[in-house]
């Protein structure tokens, strides 16, 4: 997932997200879906819709405080969360699956 992950408790709290030594956003997420939203394994879609919608709100580029880094990750996120296909890819294959 694009290499920049952040952990709901991030997005959430509004915090800065630690960044690393070369300047990229880092986290322990590791690229997790469920971790960037801040849902369990069995969240549905209107779970899932929701928090993504509250993260966007916070993160859009376009609103104060906003970051297009943050706001890419959500929405990566977010797309594999609702497709049905990538979403069982990611679960059966991890992160590594979604590359292929």
């Amino acid at each position: 997932m694009l290499g920049v992950t952040l952990p709901y408790l991030f997005l959430a709290s509004g915090d800065a997200p630690p960044s690393s030594n070369d300047g990229s956003i880092a986290a322990p997420g590791g690229g997790n879906p469920y971790v960037v939203l801040g849902v369990t394994r069995d969240a549905g879609q209107e779970a899932v819709t929701k928090a993504y919608r509250a993260l966007a709100k916070r993160w859009h580029p376009d609103r104060n405080g906003g970051d297009n880094a943050v706001f890419a990750v959500v929405a990566e996120a977010y797309e594999v969360l609702t497709s049905p296909e990538k979403r069982e890819v990611f679960d059966r294959l991890g992160e590594i699956g979604l590359e292929r």
